[in-house]
């Protein structure tokens, strides 16, 4: 019987060289990774895994701890770079690169120019948002709302955009990224406007993704807690001041404001304010410590013609968010419309005691009345003035026609009333 080194079996001489232990499993053909499917990957993996090539915990271990992935290798930074190969390391482990071109392109066509997730600021902040809607019976803005998108953090950062429908729920977290940046996820219920393909595919083309509670969880999201307290906080500013229910939205947005610029005694605060803490750059204050909500003011309008007085009684509806500089203010004025003015300035002591401006300020209140009061006035109005119209018609023709019946006929029906 012939023996050599690496003989597998006790027959034949035979090695490792020339065929594979019988016991053993086929090892799986070399296949392109990138071609396959989730459920293909794993299926692979598992196969390899049988095979004794790979060692699936750790795999995941390797996928828990790993660093974001890198399009540019250190050595070729520090060549184009002129810095030592350690500082490109460093930078690479310091920095991102959210968007990889291709090392080899063809050049048949131009490359992609979607670049969303360089233009939005990036947050280490997991979101959540919620809706939560006005009352149907009178609770449409003066702005046509009837609902507001509320995103929050665990740290008590807040921002809501107002909406006319639940249907705009996209544009408001397309506007949450603009203004604010764009979070590690965004966490929601599963109501069918939060969980659209639309919303998927955008969040998707920004760097984002959405995570799902579970139904039957609402303690988990944290917008439903921020929900009950805006509405409260809005509730008591509304009944404090005696506003209108049509500009609600203002409030909200303003009130909004406050909270972020608020240094709570919160543990993870750690004495700064929610804005602070989760953009890192110190809140200004400058457009919201001059006026309260829905306060009395006077307001620069150039459009009154000479020689009527160019300062307008009004009430403040909060900061004028794009419009104007950032002391702009949203301005109620006497008639009922909005406007916005950099140039407002709060009562004079004086005038606040005067009699002659407290009649003003009555005058004021008496007509700055909200649409649907306005309507029902001017329907009471035409009702009696038609009444009337009438009741004159009806009397001329009972004069016409009097004079050519006999005096001995009764009084005839009147027409009309």
């Amino acid at each position: 019987m012939q023996k050599s080194i690496g003989t597998c079996h006790s027959e034949g001489g035979v090695t490792l060289l020339d065929r594979p232990h019988t016991d053993d499993p086929d090892r799986p053909p070399d296949i392109s990774i990138g071609s396959l499917s989730t459920e293909q990957l794993m299926e692979h993996m598992l196969e390899h895994e049988l095979c004794g090539e790979i060692d699936l915990d750790e795999v995941m271990a390797s996928a828990a701890y790993a660093r974001p992935t890198q399009g540019v290798a250190a050595a070729h930074l520090s060549k184009i770079w002129k810095i030592d190969l350690p500082t490109a390391e460093r930078t690479l482990n310091a920095t991102t690169q959210l968007l990889h071109q291709s090392e080899d392109p063809s050049m048949a066509r131009n490359f992609g120019t979607n670049n969303r997730m360089l233009r939005y600021r990036r947050l280490t902040q997991y979101f959540f948002m919620d809706t939560f809607f006005a009352t149907k019976k009178g609770g449409k803005s003066a702005r046509g709302n009837t609902c507001c998108q509320l995103f929050v953090t665990d740290k008590g950062f807040v921002y809501v955009v107002p909406m006319r429908t639940k249907k705009d729920v996209t544009l408001a977290v397309k506007q949450f990224a603009k203004e604010i940046g764009v979070p590690d996820a965004i966490v929601c219920d599963a109501a069918g406007e939060q969980t659209s393909i639309e919303l998927r595919r955008f969040l998707n083309s920004i760097g984002t993704t959405i995570r799902v509670l579970e139904q039957g969880t609402p303690w988990a999201n944290r917008a439903e807690l921020y929900v009950g307290l805006m509405k409260e906080a809005v509730r008591r500013d509304m009944r404090d001041s005696n506003c209108p229910f049509v500009f609600w939205d203002y409030c909200v947005e303003r009130r909004a404001r406050v909270n972020n610029l608020t240094a709570k005694d919160s543990f993870q605060l750690r004495g700064q304010t929610p804005q602070t803490e989760v953009t890192g750059d110190p809140g200004d204050i400058s457009n919201l410590c001059r006026f309260g909500w829905y306060e009395w003011c006077y307001a620069m309008n150039k459009n009154i013609a000479f020689p009527h007085n160019k300062e307008i009684l009004g009430r403040v509806l909060g900061p004028a968010t794009g419009m104007g500089n950032e002391m702009c203010q949203w301005v109620l004025q006497g008639n009922g419309t909005v406007i916005s003015r950099c140039t407002v300035r709060p009562l004079k002591t004086e005038e606040i005691h005067s009699p002659e401006q407290e009649r003003k300020r009555q005058l004021y209140d008496s007509l700055s009345l909200d649409w649907k009061t306005l309507a029902r006035l001017l329907l009471f109005i035409v009702q009696s003035m038609a009444a009337k119209l009438l009741d004159v018609i009806s009397e001329i023709i009972y004069v016409l026609v009097c004079d050519t019946w006999d005096s001995s006929l009764a009084r005839p029906t009147r027409m009309f009333g």
